[in-house]
């Protein structure tokens, strides 16, 4: 058992080593980019700051909506002190 589990780390540092590498690279280009093209980079900031706040406030609402499931397992019950 303890053989399996340095195999499952090394194979996990490995993909692990390979995903950083390619994030790294692509975070590069993307920066490589905007600094090339600063009107883009304007762009995207204003663009940013327009549409973020209200998909962060959706994707809040969307996430806390109750399933269907949910909402057919509510009971109505009666007030106690009628």
């Amino acid at each position: 058992m303890h053989s399996f589990f340095q195999r499952f780390k090394s194979l996990l540092i490995a993909w692990g080593n390979i995903a950083w590498q390619y994030l790294k690279n692509r975070y590069q280009q993307v920066a490589e980019y905007y600094r090339t093209h600063p009107k883009q980079k304007k762009w995207s900031i204003v663009a940013a700051f327009l549409f973020g706040p209200p998909l962060l406030f959706l994707l809040i609402v969307w996430i806390e909506i109750p399933s269907k499931r949910a909402l057919r397992n509510i009971r109505n019950q009666l007030p106690s002190e009628v």
